[in-house]
C-alpha cells in the first residue's frame, strides 16, 4: 500500500482544529488561540502534534538538495555552459541567500515542533509509565517519544553538520516568551553530546522495523541507528560505525532490490528503505511545495518538461559510462528495440546492454537505447542541446508520464535519505580505515553484484562464484581512492542529505577536488540514433569524451577551484536574518 501513513498524516491537520457542530459553532475556542492549556490533553493530541514535525520534513527547505549538490562536484548547475552566475556552484555565497536562511529556518521550525510534543508527552508521563491497566498506552507513550526525540536530534545533526563550524543554537525547550526565543550557539561537542541522546533513546525504544501496511514510513529503530552510524564515521570514529551499521546489517530486516525501485513511485518503502520522505501527487495541501504534499525535485532534473537547473557533472558522467557491467550475467542482457530498415518496421535483437543497470536508471544518455524514458529513448524524448550531454534520472516521473507538465509540474516521488545500500558502503569503509580491505571489499560487492556489475578484486567472490571479477588487487589507498570516487558517487547520487558535500569535506579534499576537475579537458561528439518513426537522425554535440579536440573543449570547476576557501565555504555561516533579529548572536 502506497504511503498510507503519511495520506493519513495529511488529514490530521484538518482534524485537529475541525469543529463540531452547528449547534456548538458560537462555544468553539478560536482555533488561532489554542494553547498548551487547551490543547495537549492525550496521546491523541501528541501523535497530531507529531504530524506537524513530519510536515516539516517534507519541506525542501529543510533538505536543499540542489543547493547541497551544487556546492560539491556531482553537478553543473543547469544549461548555458560556460557561463554561470550560481553563488554555490561558484563558491561565492553569502550569509544573505535564500536558501541558507530558509534551510537554517526549517532546521529550528521542526525542532520547535519536536519540542512540543516532548515537553506534552513528559507531562503527561505520570499518566501511564507504571500505572496499572496503561501498559498499552505506555508502549504508545514510548513510541511517539521516540520519533519525537528522532526529530529533534535529526535536525540538531543536520544544523550542527550545516552551519557555522557545527556551534550552533541548541533548543531543547519550547519558548513562550518572546526573549526565549533569542539563544546563543553552543560548542560542536555540546550539540553532539545532545543529538546522539536523542538518537540514542529513538534506537532503544521504537521497533526495529515497521510491518504494519498502513504505518509504512514511520520512523524506526534502524533509521535512527543508520544516522547514529553515519555520525561515526563522518567524525573518523571506525569502531563505533561499524558497531551500529554492521547491528543493522545482522538485523536481517533490510535487503538489496532492484535497483531501479529506488527512485520511482513504484518502489517506495521497499526492503532497501531505511528513511525516505514521503510525497504523494494525490494528498496536496495547496499550491506550495515547500510544506506540502508534493515535491518538484523532477522540475529540477528532468529535461521533459522540467527547468534541467542540475545536469551532471562531466567527470561523473564518464565514471558512469565507463563503470563494467558483468557481461556473464543474464540481468546485461536485453531485447533492445531496432528499426529494419528492409522491412521498414521495428523489431528487437538479443545483446549486450550499452550501460550497466545502475548507469542506466542513473542518466539518461544520448546513446543509451536501452531503458524506458518518458515511453520511448532518451535520445527520442530528451533535447540534449545547449552543450547537455546527459541528464539525472532519479526522481523524475519518466515511467509514468510522457512529460513533466502531464502531472502539472509536481512530483509525488519519495526522496530517500538513507538505503540500505548506504549502510553497507559506509561499513565498508569503516572496515577500510580499520584495515580490513577484504571486508570492505566484501560489502562493496554486495552492492556492485545488486547491479550485476563487474565485482572488484584478484580473487573470485566467496559470495558470488558465478560473477566475474576485474582482476585488480586492491590495497587499503586504492581502494579508498575508489571508493570515494566511483563507489559512493555513483551509487548515492542526488540521495540523502548534502551527501557528496559532506563526503569531500569530512575527507577534507573539497578545494583539491576542485583543483583536480578543473584541470580535466573534455569534449562532446555527435551520436546517430533512430527515431520512433524510423528515421536516421543525430544529436549533435552529446557523446561526452575525455581528452581536447580543439572543437568543443570543455572544462568544469574552474572558479569554483579558485574560490573556495575552506574557512569560509566548509560551512553555512549563520543566516543574516538570524544574527538581525538575535541579539545574542
Amino acid at each position: 500500500m502506497k504511503k498510507q501513513f503519511f495520506k493519513y498524516l495529511s488529514l490530521l491537520m484538518v482534524v485537529m482544529f475541525s469543529t463540531t457542530s452547528c449547534s456548538d459553532f458560537l462555544d468553539q475556542v478560536n482555533p488561532n488561540q489554542l494553547s498548551t492549556g487547551s490543547f495537549w490533553k492525550d496521546l491523541n493530541d501528541c501523535e497530531y502534534g507529531l504530524v506537524a514535525v513530519y510536515n516539516e520534513l517534507r519541506n525542501q527547505q529543510m533538505i536543499q538538495l540542489g543547493t547541497h549538490m551544487k556546492r560539491g562536484d556531482e553537478v553543473y548547475p543547469g544549461y548555458g555552459r560556460p557561463n554561470t552566475k550560481d553563488e554555490f556552484y561558484l563558491q561565492i555565497f553569502t550569509d544573505s541567500h535564500r536558501d541558507i536562511n530558509q534551510q537554517w529556518a526549517s532546521m529550528y521550525r521542526g525542532i520547535f515542533r519536536a519540542n512540543q510534543v516532548i515537553t506534552a508527552l513528559e507531562d503527561l508521563r505520570g499518566n501511564y509509565e507504571g500505572v496499572a491497566g496503561q501498559e498499552e498506552n505506555w508502549d504508545k507513550w514510548l513510541r511517539i517519544m521516540g520519533e519525537a526525540r528522532f526529530f529533534r536530534g535529526l535536525f540538531h545533526y543536520w544544523v550542527s553538520l550545516t552551519f557555522n563550524n557545527g556551534d550552533v543554537i541548541l533548543m531543547d525547550f519550547v519558548p513562550e516568551l518572546k526573549e526565549d526565543f533569542f539563544q546563543s550557539t553552543s560548542p560542536k561537542a555540546e550539540i553532539v553530546e545532545f543529538y546522539l541522546a536523542d538518537l540514542t533513546f529513538a534506537a532503544e525504544n521504537l521497533p526495529l522495523e515497521v510491518t504494519d501496511a498502513k504505518n509504512k514510513g514511520r520512523i524506526t529503530a534502524g533509521a535512527a541507528k543508520s544516522i547514529l552510524g553515519q555520525h561515526y564515521l563522518y567524525e573518523g570514529e571506525w569502531e563505533m560505525a561499524s558497531t551500529y551499521l554492521k547491528e543493522i546489517i545482522d538485523s536481517n530486516v533490510y535487503h538489496l532490490v532492484d535497483f531501479s525501485l529506488n527512485s520511482t513511485t513504484e518502489g517506495e518503502h521497499n526492503a532497501e528503505s531505511i528513511l525516505e520522505i514521503a510525497y504523494d501527487l494525490a494528498h496536496k495541501q495547496d499550491d506550495n511545495t515547500s510544506q506540502g504534499t508534493k515535491s518538484n525535485y523532477n522540475m529540477q532534473f528532468s529535461p521533459r518538461g522540467g527547468w534541467r537547473s542540475i545536469v551532471p557533472s562531466m567527470w561523473l558522467v564518464w565514471e558512469f559510462k565507463q563503470d563494467p557491467m558483468d557481461e556473464a550475467d543474464p540481468r546485461n542482457i536485453v531485447e533492445a528495440p531496432v528499426y529494419d530498415t528492409e522491412l521498414g518496421m521495428w523489431t528487437t535483437e538479443t545483446r549486450l546492454r550499452t550501460y550497466s543497470i545502475r548507469t542506466g536508471y542513473s542518466l539518461a544518455l544520448a546513446d543509451d537505447h536501452d531503458v524506458l524514458y518518458y515511453g520511448s529513448t532518451p535520445p527520442n524524448r530528451a533535447g540534449f542541446n545547449n552543450k547537455e550531454y546527459a541528464y539525472f534520472r532519479k526522481f523524475s516521473n519518466y515511467d509514468i508520464s510522457d512529460t513533466e507538465n502531464d502531472l502539472n509540474n509536481f512530483s509525488g516521488i519519495n526522496f530517500r535519505l538513507m538505503r540500505y545500500a548506504n549502510v553497507l558502503l559506509m561499513y565498508a569503509e569503516a572496515q577500510l580505515e580499520l584495515g580490513n580491505v577484504d571486508v570492505a571489499l566484501d560489502y562493496i560487492n554486495k552492492v556492485r553484484h545488486r547491479s550485476a556489475l563487474l565485482l572488484l578484486g584478484d580473487t573470485p567472490s566467496a559470495e558470488f562464484p558465478s560473477s566475474n571479477i576485474n582482476g585488480v588487487a586492491y590495497d587499503q589507498n586504492s581502494l579508498r581512492e575508489r571508493l570515494r570516487h566511483v563507489e559512493r558517487p555513483l551509487e548515492l547520487a542526488q540521495e540523502g542529505f548534502a551527501t557528496r558535500f559532506l563526503d569531500l569535506r569530512r575527507w577534507g579534499i573539497n578545494k583539491s577536488r576542485f583543483q583536480e576537475l578543473a584541470e580535466q579537458v573534455w569534449h562532446r561528439l555527435d551520436t546517430k540514433f533512430i527515431t520512433d518513426e524510423g528515421k536516421e537522425a543525430t544529436k549533435w554535440g552529446c557523446d561526452l569524451q575525455y581528452g581536447a579536440n580543439g572543437k568543443s573543449d570543455t572544462r568544469d570547476f574552474e572558479q569554483a577551484a579558485i574560490n573556495y576557501v575552506p574557512e569560509l565555504h566548509d560551512y553555512f555561516p549563520i543566516p543574516v536574518n538570524e544574527k538581525t533579529a538575535n541579539p545574542n548572536i
